[in-house]
């Protein structure tokens, strides 16, 4: 069969370049999305890296289709010994592309010819009808769902809205509650699950960790657990309304109950990505089924909303622009931005290493930089230096140690941090409300991927971190990471990092402050609306 001999192929090697970019390479592209069914195998962590093409001149039309990059072949020419090149071409096409394949050295080459593109084709379609039918039923259960809702707000009642939240330090639609509770139609609650409480014998720490901070907030709480751990039904809980924030909210440790679909089914659900999406992953971040399913999509950036438009299932039909509401808190009035600490006036450095040691889009550098980070605040006791650490690094340190692949273990990771934070100018802050941290800061230092977004409207300047293990780095990232990555420092090795530490922070010389504040103003001009923006939305949906 095509489909088994087709993905076994795909799958000998690391990268896969597909020669086209037309309805012949798009439909390729689809197959082995929806056949293979792991996304990895065709994102900024998979194996299809490129659309290729003979043009020399860029693509003046589009330089990706769903989130893959269109680039020249002659510009994939380190690719050729150990890629896969599949040629999705008319026919007509194949000499002459072998004729240059061949020229640049190109070994491992598979041709589709038209009888197979065919069966692709109809393969595909199959497929999608299949899907598309099921995504169907889903919205016209949501219609059935919002006839009722309708109703009990016709009758005076309120919208009981809950926003499933997996972890304080990344919750970023505290606008959108806000919002809703200087609204008379609704009465929102914050709903604390956890993505770990099936092999993680922790998990009820972590929770209970994150009941306390929204407390001390002022949120309305609800655990979802009983004392012993035991999830509770979301229906005796019986909310009109359920905001979730990642397309994939359990891994594989992760619950049979809470599952996306199931909950997509049962409530009229809205998804606000907890990040902002700076990575290039398409199907990841906004064509997942899990989001196609969903009531309501809200995406952060115009860029985002025209590319949901244009590649996505029924063209974005659940898809609204709304901006990004974690945003919003910029210029609010804060208070201690989550520090235990008095910063004595000294200028604050962030340093946020990402989780991705080894795996995902491998973008973690923690391994390399975090004993010469720490070497770096005992050397400068005249700034103040806050750790905040992706909350799934600890895990991903864990599962990389017991894989042998890193030499320090979840423990020793505990170790460094409790002496980052037992430092005179040190500090870990490991939950949420970040936003008035970066605005009072002076510098951050990351590899974190959302906080190239997150952190830009702050002004300061950024040392942003390649891992020098990674090849072809800054492609995985969307056009906007781009521009604004063109306004960060790009610190490749410890002797560049080194070199922005003493110019950028010591020194005080930000030779792109004014590049970065004009590229500010032009791709966030008016921030702090999101929430509100939701919530009108919704408003005018329901009344």
């Amino acid at each position: 069969m095509i489909e088994e001999k087709f993905i076994k192929e795909i799958k000998k090697y690391k990268d896969v370049i597909i020669y086209g970019y037309a309805d012949i390479a798009v439909t390729v592209l689809d197959y082995i999305i929806e056949i293979d069914t792991s996304i990895k195998i065709a994102n900024y962590s998979g194996r299809v890296k490129y659309f290729t093409t003979s043009e020399r001149i860029p693509i003046k039309k589009r330089d990706e289709i769903k989130g893959i990059k269109i680039r020249p072949i002659y510009d994939l020419a380190d690719y050729a010994a150990d890629s896969l090149v599949v040629v999705a071409t008319k026919e007509m096409h194949h000499k002459a592309i072998a004729k240059t394949l061949d020229e640049l050295g190109f070994k491992n080459i598979l041709y589709i010819s038209h009888e197979q593109y065919c069966l692709i084709r109809e393969s595909v379609e199959n497929f999608k009808t299949v899907v598309n039918n099921n995504i169907q039923n889903y919205h016209l259960n949501h219609q059935i769902k919002l006839d009722r809702l309708r109703d009990k707000v016709k009758r005076g009642g309120r919208v009981k809205v809950f926003f499933m939240t997996h972890d304080s330090a990344v919750f970023g639609c505290a606008s959108v509650y806000k919002a809703m509770e200087e609204s008379k139609l609704f009465d929102p609650y914050i709903y604390v699950v956890s993505r770990r409480d099936v092999e993680y014998p922790k998990f009820l720490e972590d929770v209970d960790r994150d009941v306390i901070f929204f407390v001390e907030r002022g949120y309305k709480v609800i655990k979802g657990y009983d004392g012993n751990g035991n999830p509770r039904d979301l229906h005796t809980l019986n909310p009109d309304i359920l905001f979730y924030d990642i397309p994939k909210l359990y891994g594989s440790a992760g619950s049979s109950y809470n599952r996306l679909d199931q909950l997509n089914w049962e409530y009229l659900t809205c998804y606000v990505p907890y990040g902002m999406m700076m990575v290039d992953s398409f199907y990841y971040h906004y064509h997942t089924k899990c989001i196609r399913e969903t009531w309501k999509f809200f995406v952060d950036t115009t860029s985002d909303f025209k590319r949901v438009l244009m590649d996505s299932d029924f063209n974005g039909f659940n898809t609204v622009l709304a901006g990004y509401p974690k945003l919003d808190e910029y210029g609010e009035s804060k208070t201690n931005a989550g520090s235990t600490k008095d910063y004595e006036g000294k200028k604050i450095v962030i340093y946020a290493p990402h989780h991705s040691l080894f795996a995902s889009n491998n973008f973690a550098t923690f391994d390399l930089y975090k004993d010469h980070m720490l070497e770096i605040v005992k050397q400068n006791p005249q700034f103040y230096f806050v750790i905040k650490p992706h909350p799934l690094l600890k895990f991903q340190i864990n599962a990389r140690f017991c894989e042998g692949k890193i030499d320090f273990s979840k423990e020793d990771y505990e170790k460094y941090l409790k002496e980052w934070d037992q430092l005179p100018n040190g500090e870990v802050v490991d939950q949420g409300d970040y936003i008035e941290l970066f605005e009072k800061s002076s510098c951050m230092i990351t590899d974190c991927g959302s906080f190239i977004g997150e952190y830009f409207p702050s002004g300061k300047p950024c040392i942003y971190l390649f891992n020098p293990r990674k090849e072809h780095q800054r492609d995985v990232y969307t056009p906007l990471a781009q521009k604004i990555l063109d306004t960060y420092y790009i610190a490749n090795s410890q002797d560049e990092l080194d070199k922005y530490v003493l110019e950028v922070i010591k020194n005080g010389n930000d030779i792109k402050a004014q590049a970065r504040n004009k590229a500010v103003s032009e791709e966030f001009p008016d921030i702090g609306h999101a929430g509100r923006t939701i919530v009108k939305y919704l408003e005018d949906v329901l009344i």
